[in-house]
């Protein structure tokens, strides 16, 4: 027997479909199914039937009516359970049990990076629908059970056509999105998939002519024009936009937390303590949310909009609201905050909010829709919260919502939010009289208002109940105890022009900062208006010294005068560190007074103190790491130092990076827009240092693109060799061609300057390259003369990586002993300069070494110990070579499993730093492990992984022959002597004069084939 809903109400019995009779038994089956495993009350039934004007007979004819369903489906498929009945059918039975089943299944593996798997599951759901959901069924409780289902269907689409459109099949989907965009007009998503699709398929004037059209239908029927997306979609579309390309082959996304524990984001700021007043709107806005709102058909997901002029409480409220509905969203709570200002667009947005679930940005699709389309699918099947902040419009919402049950959101806007159906909006309006009291009692203390009854109600007045106006106001009695607030009233009424402002138009929080402003004193307000030079979401303490020019612990005591007058907010991280930053309103204001009351010459000497102790807190960062200024060059730009004592925040440089990560990025770009460029370039290459620890390469890769520009303007020849020295520093471990490229530029310019240490440093980097190439020879004599160039000016630490990695060569052409003699010198160096980077390297080295020599259980023993190491110093790249290491010797110690877990960490980590020779290794590691345990195939799916990420790496290379090596191995033992000499050939022709063990290796393959043939 089988039940359907998604179409006319059909019950399927032998294969066959049977008649049900009246109207009035298709409607209460459809009901009793709808709600599938739950008892449907009488009256439920009642409502369903005959809404609000049931029969007086209506108890009795629901009997009858359950009565003649039993006759036709079985006395024990519809059983008496109080106060109602409840229907006992499988779910394999119902279609629409089998829809829910595979859209959950097509969600799982979405956000499991499956998007074929989550295709298939969708396609096979949607082919389940036989038309509109209970179609011909009367009656307000069927019609709105149709239209939730309908719904349902439609999202099932765009979410399918989201993903085709992620895995490129745009010609195929055309005919079926151009028949979607006729049966649904108004649906703004659908046409921008059908423009996506046409314009990929090469059809640019047909996707053109999709938008005209949806524009014309929109302005005929509903006087609107299309919206923001849509807009910059026609944009892209005019201007060949490349991020419209279909993306290339989707990589599994994955998760950034330690151990591979998945991410759950906790980012609500802290709720006020003395929160006052909203209590019914607290409720029913936790009602909502949880979905425990009954007084409708609840949507799958619950979007609140509270809406209301500026200053009202509205962030407050919905933050509030959030912590207190938190344990329904054990899967996490997200929080995005938009200002009018902002220059991010969706997409970026979106990126924010991929990140914060566990999502690296190398596996971030380019478009908005294949984010959305990410996004949606990794919160699918979780219960998750998100709080938008400040939205402007339906356009700036759409894109951040879930879209499947679990999930819920809180919006805060200024504006009347239309266009968004199925929303519970709210206005947030001035609070009542005595819930303006009690707060200003939790602000100033009950004795103290309660002592001026009269006074205290004309305060309220005058500040219209805004909640910001009163905290403004409260904050000044506050630090004034002395002060009657009778007196504050005489102080209220002298600002005319402050009570101007207090009007619905919403500018009233201007004068009630003002007030704030000038209570107080001229150190504090000049900090105030200098920490709006920052253009960044939070800061750290720190900051204020060099804006002001002044000592850390003044600037301190002075950043602590804001946050007691509410006009900055203190909150702690989630590493436990103290960060602050400005409300909206208050950094706007602050600007406004800045440009009033400061020079532009103060506010450009503000910037270069606040840029040059940038400067000097990331050169501290990188002497840490290296044991001095090595491995580094700097120019002529002046440091602004902090104290010693300030500097606790760089005992793990790594860590602190992690945390001003933003703020130094944004530094650097202040310092090329200001045409800074000395600064720009030595901060910029400095930072370096802590890019390549391995998570930020788009950073390095932008922050190096606007130095280098600001350079070449400036005919700063230095600093724009120092720059690409960098970036080929960066193409390393991402491709060979276009790092050497970077180096010879370099060297080119540091010739032409004479620069030694500059030289030294670009003839190393050439020599990496030429030994990943396997032209060890040439590589020698580079790293030779890198090593006198840093011997000429005492660069210790250059000289140790170089003799560490000549060590390396000489290991691979058998000559231990001068590996050894080579390594011992360069851990000397690294343990007199106490630098924990270089040590965890030559370590390993040291143990790569014992793993030639076939010292396999020490090497083992080592290698945990520079893993160690590694993870405490936040060494990603690191991490990921010593796990590849440490699998290797687990394979030859035969711990197949253990070996099996430090490959997958190390290809997880590759992945995060997108780093292809790290990875390719990794691979070559799975693919030996899988021959060891007899697993032909599964070594040549990595063989053939590890071939196609190091010829993306370079054209050749040294890791290139070693697979090949292996690829013959596993072809010689599966019988197939033609294709493993294939294999062996085209190794020899790569390896040149490196790794003499796998040449002779090698050399006897073929000599043994050729034997045998």
């Amino acid at each position: 027997m089988e039940f359907r809903l998604l179409g006319p109400v059909e019950v399927v019995i032998g294969g066959t479909p049977v008649a049900l009779g009246a109207a009035r038994q298709e409607v209460a089956l459809a009901q009793l199914l709808l709600e599938l495993h739950h008892v449907v009350s009488v009256d439920r039934l009642i409502d369903a039937l005959w809404a609000d004007e049931p029969p007086r007979t209506a108890k009795s004819q629901v009997q009858i009516t359950i009565s003649a369903l039993r006759h036709l489906l079985g006395a024990d498929v519809i059983v008496t359970r109080p106060p109602g009945y409840l229907i006992t059918v499988s779910p394999d039975a119902l279609d629409l049990a089998r829809y829910e089943q595979l859209t959950a299944s097509a969600s799982r593996a979405a956000a499991e990076q499956r998007p074929l798997d989550a295709v298939h599951d969708l396609r096979e759901a949607l082919a389940l629908w036989r038309g509109p959901a209970l179609d011909g069924l009367q009656g307000e409780v069927m019609r709105a059970a149709a239209a939730k289902l309908n719904e349902s269907r439609i999202a099932a689409y765009q979410e399918c056509l989201a993903l085709e459109l992620l895995l490129g099949r745009d010609h195929e989907i055309i005919a079926e999105l151009t028949e979607l965009v006729a049966e649904h007009p108004l649906d703004e998503r659908f046409r921008g998939q059908l423009m996506l699709a046409l314009y990929r398929a090469g059809r640019q004037a047909d996707a053109l002519e999709v938008l005209r059209a949806g524009r014309e239908i929109l302005r005929n029927e509903l006087g609107l024009d299309p919206g923001d997306d849509l807009r910059r979609l026609e944009r892209a579309i005019l201007t060949r936009d490349a991020q419209l390309d279909a993306p290339g082959p989707q990589h599994p996304a994955r998760l950034s937390s330690k151990a591979g524990a998945t991410l759950i984001p906790r980012q609500l700021p802290r709720t006020i303590a003395d929160f006052a007043g909203r209590e019914e709107i607290l409720a029913e806005v936790s009602r909502v949310v949880t979905g425990a709102d009954t007084s409708g058909i609840a949507p799958d997901v619950p979007v609140v909009v509270l809406t209301g002029r500026g200053g009202m409480g509205k962030t407050a409220l919905a933050v509030r609201a959030a912590h207190l509905v938190s344990s329904h969203f054990p899967d996490g709570q997200l929080y995005l905050q938009l200002r009018p200002d902002m220059r991010h667009t969706s997409e970026s947005l979106l990126e924010q909010l991929l990140r914060s679930v566990g999502v690296h940005p190398d596996t971030v699709p380019r478009d908005l829709e294949g984010r959305a389309a990410m996004y949606r699918s990794l919160l699918a099947g979780r219960h998750v919260l998100i709080v938008i902040d400040g939205a402007f419009s339906t356009d700036h919402i759409v894109p951040f919502l879930p879209g499947t049950q679990g999930c819920a959101a809180i919006v805060t806007s200024t504006q009347l939010i239309t266009g968004l159906e199925g929303v519970h909006q709210f206005h947030i309006g001035s609070l009542d009289d005595q819930s303006a009291q009690s707060l200003l009692e939790a602000l100033v203390g009950a004795t103290r208002v309660k002592a001026e009854p009269d006074a205290v109600r004309e305060l309220v007045q005058l500040c219209e109940g805004i909640p910001l106006a009163l905290r403004v106001v409260a904050g000044k009695l506050g630090v004034r105890p002395h002060w009657r607030i009778a007196h504050m009233l005489v102080q209220l009424r002298d600002e005319t022009r402050r009570l101007d402002e207090l009007d619905l138009d919403g500018t009233s929080v201007r004068a009630t900062l003002a007030l704030a402003y000038e209570t107080l004193g001229e150190p504090a307000r000049r900090l105030l208006r200098r920490l709006t030079l920052l253009e960044t979401a939070d800061f750290a303490s720190w900051v204020g010294a060099p804006l002001l020019g002044a000592g850390i612990a003044d600037a301190e005591d002075l950043l602590q005068q804001l946050v007691a007058s509410h006009l900055v907010e203190a909150s702690l991280s989630e590493d436990d560190s103290v960060r602050f930053h400005l409300h909206d309103l208050v950094r706007i204001y602050a600007a406004e007074r800045l440009a009033a009351a400061e020079s532009t010459a103060d506010r450009l000497g503000s910037m270069r103190r606040l840029l040059s102790c940038w400067l000097f807190i990331t050169t501290t960062a990188h002497r840490r790491i290296y044991g001095g200024d090595f491995a580094v060059l700097h120019g002529a730009a002046e440091q602004w130092p902090l104290p010693a004592q300030s500097l606790p925040l760089l005992q793990n440089p790594i860590d602190w990076f992690r945390t001003e990560r933003n703020s130094l990025v944004t530094a650097i770009f202040q310092a090329a827009q200001l045409g800074m460029d000395e600064l720009c370039w030595d901060l910029a290459t400095t930072s370096a240092t802590l890019f390549e620890s391995g998570l930020y390469r788009d950073d390095w890769r932008d922050s190096h693109a606007a130095a280098l520009e600001i350079t070449r303007h400036a005919r700063n020849r230095r600093g724009e060799a120092a720059l690409l020295y960098s970036l080929g520093t960066l193409e390393v471990g991402t491709r060979v061609t276009t790092a050497s490229h970077y180096f010879e530029q370099a060297l080119k310019i540091f010739d032409e300057i004479d620069d030694g240490q500059g030289r030294a440093m670009v003839r190393s980097g050439l020599a990496l390259v030429n030994s990943l190439e396997g032209n060890y020879d040439t590589a020698l004599a580079d790293y030779r003369l890198a090593i006198a160039g840093f011997r000429d000016v005492g660069d210790l630490a250059s000289e140790g990586y170089t003799l560490k990695t000549m060590a390396q060569i000489a290991a691979d052409q058998l000559d231990y002993a001068a590996a050894e003699e080579l390594l011992d010198e360069a851990l000397a160096i690294a343990r007199r300069l106490q630098a924990p980077r270089l040590t965890a390297q030559v370590q390993y080295a040291l143990a790569e070494l014992a793993l030639h020599r076939g010292r396999v259980e020490p090497a083992t023993d080592a290698l945990g110990s520079v893993l160690q190491l590694t993870r405490e110093i936040g060494d990603t790249v690191g991490q990921a070579y010593t796990l590849t290491c440490l699998g290797n010797a687990q394979r030859m110690l035969g711990e197949f499993g253990a070996a099996q877990s430090a490959f997958d960490d190390a290809l997880d980590l590759a992945g995060s730093v997108g780093n292809r020779l790290i990875r390719g290794r990794a691979l070559l590691g799975l693919a030996e492990l899988h021959l060891a345990r007899g697993e032909e195939y599964a070594a040549l799916t990595r063989v053939d992984d590890a071939l196609a990420v190091l010829r993306e790496h370079g054209e050749k290379g040294i890791w290139q022959a070693r697979v090949l090596a292996l690829l013959g191995r596993i072809h010689e033992q599966a019988g197939r002597p033609d294709i493993a000499a294939h294999a062996w050939q085209r190794a020899a022709d790569l390896i040149g004069t490196a790794d003499a063990t796998l040449a002779d290796e090698i050399t006897a393959a073929l000599r043994r084939l050729r034997a045998a043939g």
